[in-house]
């Protein structure tokens, strides 16, 4: 089995190896699953200026690590108004970090159930957005 260290070496060449809550306020947490956690943060010298961290274990994706290269080399080059945008990236000891962009606007699924009924001019203008940005992915 290949050492974790050997197997994070590509990834930890465009991280920094500060510790995240040197730099970042973690302030709650917005989910979870099983390779990690999604918080919302802030950085200590703005604290309005908020951020979602996308905590990964490594223990968890060591064995999938090309996934999460693919997954940040996207993310760093993707410049679109409905993706989400990438800050910058952490390694630790235990944890990948991913700073993005935070997403305040909640779950669409939540907002249908609320309103019950969308009108056919917004349901036409979530449609354009994201078929924009799956357009902008797969140019």
């Amino acid at each position: 089995m290949v050492e974790q260290k050997d197997v994070f070496a590509n990834i930890k060449k465009e991280f920094s190896e500060s510790d995240v809550r040197e730099t970042y306020k973690f302030l709650k947490v917005l989910g979870g699953g099983h390779f990690g956690t999604v918080r919302l943060a802030a950085p200590k010298e703005n604290l309005e200026n908020k951020v979602a961290i996308k905590s990964i274990l490594k223990s968890q994706i060591a064995k999938d690590i090309k996934h999460l290269e693919e997954e940040l080399f996207i993310l760093r080059n993707i410049d679109h108004p409905n993706i989400i945008a990438f800050h910058e990236s952490f390694v630790d000891h235990r944890y990948v970090h991913i700073v993005m962009e935070a997403c305040t606007g909640g779950e669409l699924f939540d907002r249908i159930v609320k309103n019950q009924h969308f009108s056919e001019h917004y349901a036409c203008a979530l449609m354009k957005q994201m078929l924009s940005a799956l357009k902008h992915l797969h140019e």
